[in-house]
């Protein structure tokens, strides 16, 4: 079972676990964003400079923001990114 904690949702066994971040901090929301914040980009720089396109980049990141492998969380990875697209076009039909 996953454990995704914070306002960040951030997986507890893949970045909690092996960082030593206690429950306690995990909830805290200014560490929680911090942290989720430095993972994604973090992934995504990492994936950039593969020479992926940015929409492969982004894809990758977010698998590894989820799971902490750029393949095996894809479908979360792309539903995401339809779904900020989705947000991005109603934002700016308004």
């Amino acid at each position: 079972h996953r454990l995704d904690l914070g306002l960040m949702q951030i997986n507890h066994a893949v970045w909690f676990e092996p960082t030593r971040v206690s429950l306690e901090q995990a909830f805290n929301p200014c560490l929680n964003i911090a942290l989720g914040t430095t993972i994604l980009s973090a992934a995504y720089a990492h994936r950039a400079q593969r020479t992926l396109t940015p929409a492969q980049a982004l894809a990758e990141a977010l698998s590894v923001y989820n799971s902490g492998s750029a393949t095996r969380s894809r479908d979360y990875a792309d539903a995401v990114a339809r779904k900020g697209a989705q947000n991005a076009r109603a934002v700016t039909s308004r």
